[in-house]
């Protein structure tokens, strides 16, 4: 699968296995299968949003940042109106991380 993804993403030989673990993690999350969580990730930042462009850039924008930096981290741009309502946030897109509204 890894193989495939390098064909049109580019994926450093030095973290191939890290990444092939991770989607395949991200794909059984989203499947709704059971998983096993990430324990190396540093930060968890969550975009919350519907989908707009936005959000979009957004998320873009955090993960360069986080590249940029070199900073571990689990990004996950949630979609779910329940989920986001969760959050108490009143417009979008919002920004949380490790669980804090920013």
């Amino acid at each position: 699968m890894v193989e495939r993804l390098s064909k049109d993403n580019y994926i450093p030989a030095n973290v191939r296995e890290d990444y092939g673990k991770a989607f395949v993690r991200e794909f059984r999350k989203f499947l709704g299968q059971p998983y096993i969580e990430d324990t190396k990730a540093g930060l968890d930042v969550k975009v919350l949003g519907m989908g707009c462009a936005q959000c979009h850039r957004l998320t873009q924008t955090i993960m360069e940042l986080l590249t940029e930096l070199q900073l571990p981290a689990a990004v996950d741009h949630v979609m779910d109106i329940k989920e986001i309502a969760g959050f108490g946030v009143m417009g979008s897109p919002a920004l949380v991380i490790n669980g804090k509204v920013m």
